[in-house]
């Protein structure tokens, strides 16, 4: 079975990271990466990551 990850820098880069990742989650990702996550709180980033039992494969920076 293949798994793949939303990479968030292109898909849904208009929202907040934290919502993104639940916007990931609910379109049936299996992960996520994301583009200069500096400007989110990391603890909104960490509480979507657990809301959503997502992994975060990647910071592409």
């Amino acid at each position: 079975m293949r798994r793949f990850s939303a990479n968030l820098g292109f898909l849904w880069a208009d929202l907040p990271l934290p919502h993104a990742i639940r916007a990931a989650h609910a379109a049936g990702f299996d992960a996520v990466e994301c583009h200069w996550p500096y400007d989110s709180d990391p603890a909104l980033v960490r509480t979507a990551l657990q809301e959503t039992v997502l992994p975060m494969l990647g910071i592409n920076t």
